[in-house]
């Protein structure tokens, strides 16, 4: 936990948005897994991040730019 790098988002949220790079970022990639498991990881991500930003600034970069419909599904589910 940062409470330096809570303090300069806080300052800068305006322009700055956290955007994870998937949970394990590995081969195969995540887009081969189930909605579930996409969601699940996409979940634990902003879990990570919860204590230092806002859920309404996250986005998401999927891995080797890969994605799939049960990608955007998961991010939009997310999102609601």
């Amino acid at each position: 936990y940062s409470k330096d790098f809570k303090a300069w988002f806080k300052e800068r949220k305006d322009w700055v948005c956290i955007v994870p790079h998937g949970y394990f970022h590995k081969k195969p990639p995540e887009n081969l897994l189930t909605y579930e498991e996409q969601k699940q990881f996409m979940e634990y991500c902003i879990d990570a991040l919860k204590d230092y930003i806002d859920k309404d600034c996250i986005g998401y970069k999927a891995p080797f730019y890969q994605m799939n419909q049960d990608t955007i599904k998961a991010m939009q589910d997310l999102k609601n």
